[in-house]
């Protein structure tokens, strides 16, 4: 009976490993490679292509095919993991084969037997997706390969991050932050902590469509690695900017800017401070300076003028003909867009803007050929206030008085004349 309940044990510990490694998600932080043109196993880490080598990026393990023909070249790669103690662990290997014909190319996937694991779809052969393909091509030319294919054109760091990022409602299973204020890399476990440092790459964030330079340049590193077995896979790692004046914060993962939703912001700012985070704000000396006029009384519906001086790297003013000032009300994604101009003292600017809702309205400032943008702090539209009622006047009612005391007085006179006239007669 103990040997049947210890195989059974086995049993479930055996498909709860093959279930973690069949769903795993991220990029392995470590692969090898070893094949012709390669001497021995060379080690490939801490490259922008690795998410495309994840679990289900280079290969789609529900789409086997039969056994290749023909095959060309082969090469052997080990994937490994995070391990709890802080190692690498290797957790599967597959073959990849380059196609012959200059095709997409092959791929048997050996599973983790080898590892003390299975695997979903092990001992299958598979077509190499296009960015797994891709990614295997590049990878082998980084690594002095010659091989036949066309070099694929395609921006890996962009291309391959999209397997960090979480679906909406999930989250890491564990997480380090680094920054001012925390003692080195602090790691994060708690279900709540995972949970806001997963929004960010889930849904709430605004994505900007240009290069953004904050200028404020205190950020935070923050790390994200999903569960393989007792070890972990690379998830994303971003760097969030708070703002340090009320301001939108701004998020860099992926080789993009973002700007943060508000709550996630709030969010974001909680958990960091019950780890020790100061937040403090340093400015960016590697960003212009946008300084802005002392705000202006903003009415919603009325026109008002909004001024700011740009001092470039060097000190010297802006000379762009215009700058952008892009406007969102709260909660907004959208932005109005209103274009200032030099108004002669060098450097400043100026536009008349009319915002028709009052609220809290953030705004960025877009100037120059490499379009840098500068996040200002907010602006304050109150309500615009009705007139009050002009009280009627009193004058007409004081005329009509005074007319008709004059007339009481002209009758009265001439009453008395008449009647001084008769008895004098």
């Amino acid at each position: 009976m103990k040997r049947l309940t210890r195989s059974l044990a086995l049993a479930v510990v055996f498909a709860l490993w093959s279930i973690t490694l069949a769903w795993a998600k991220g990029a392995p932080p470590k692969i090898t490679i070893s094949g012709p043109g390669l001497e021995g196993a060379v080690e490939v880490a801490n490259w922008e292509g690795l998410g495309c080598i994840a679990p289900g990026a280079l290969f789609r393990p529900t789409e086997p095919i039969s056994a290749p023909l023909q095959k060309g070249d082969g090469y052997e790669v080990v994937r490994y993991a995070w391990s709890t103690d802080g190692t690498y662990r290797p957790f599967d290997r597959l073959h990849y084969y380059l196609h012959p014909a200059g095709g997409a190319g092959y791929i048997f996937y050996d599973g983790g037997a080898a590892f003390g694991g299975r695997s979903e779809g092990e001992g299958q052969w598979y077509h190499a997706t296009p960015v797994g393909e891709a990614a295997m091509l590049l990878l082998l030319r980084k690594l002095g390969v010659s091989v036949a294919q066309a070099t694929p054109s395609i921006n890996l760091a962009d291309v391959c991050a999209e397997y960090y990022a979480l679906d909406p409602g999930e989250h890491y299973d564990k997480a380090t932050v680094s920054g001012p204020g925390l003692k080195g890399v602090v790691e994060i476990s708690d279900p709540h902590g995972l949970l806001v440092l997963g929004q960010p790459l889930s849904s709430p964030f605004w994505q900007t469509s240009w290069t953004v330079n904050p200028q404020f340049g205190t950020g935070y590193a923050l790390v994200g690695y999903f569960k393989n077995g007792d070890a972990y896979l690379n998830g994303d790692t971003l760097r969030y900017y708070p703002h340090p004046n009320g301001g939108r914060a701004w998020m860099y993962a992926n080789r993009q800017w973002y700007v943060l939703a508000p709550e996630v912001d709030a969010a974001l700012r909680g958990v960091l401070k019950s780890l020790g985070a100061t937040l403090d704000v340093m400015p960016n000396s590697g960003v212009a300076r946008v300084v802005a006029d002392a705000p202006p009384r903003l009415v919603a519906g009325r026109a008002s003028q909004v001024g700011f001086n740009i001092r470039e790297l060097d000190g010297g003013p802006a000379e762009a003909d215009m700058a952008l000032v892009y406007l969102s009300w709260e909660q907004s994604r959208s932005a109005s867009v209103f274009v200032a101009r030099p108004d002669g003292t060098p450097g400043h600017y100026s536009v008349p803007v009319r915002l028709s809702q009052p609220g809290t309205w953030y705004w960025s400032v877009v100037w120059g050929p490499a379009n840098e943008q500068v996040e200002m702090v907010p602006l304050s539209v109150t309500a615009s206030v009705p007139a009050e009622p002009v009280a009627p006047s009193s004058a007409p009612d004081a005329l009509a008085y005074v007319a008709a005391l004059m007339l009481a007085l002209i009758v009265a006179s001439v009453v008395f004349g008449w009647r001084k006239h008769a008895a004098i007669g």
